[in-house]
């Protein structure tokens, strides 16, 4: 068995990467366009109207509307 301690960081990972999971969301615009002004709206469209997947680590994926495979 391994007697060396464990750094606070790795511990952090390993309870980071369990605890996560892939999810998907997807904000329509119609709903968050009354709460939002419409320059900021413009600035951050690209957020809006399409399936996101997101996983571990920040990486994050846009899901194509015309690609079928999804």
């Amino acid at each position: 068995m391994n007697k060396e301690p464990r750094k606070v960081h790795a511990i952090f990972e390993e309870l980071r990467d369990r605890a996560s999971y892939p999810f998907l969301f997807y904000i329509p615009k119609s709903y968050v366009e009354v709460f939002m002004e419409e320059k900021l709206l413009n600035e951050i469209d690209w957020a809006f109207d399409v399936l996101t997947m997101a996983r571990k680590k920040m990486d994050i994926i846009f899901m194509d509307d015309k690609d079928e495979s999804q």
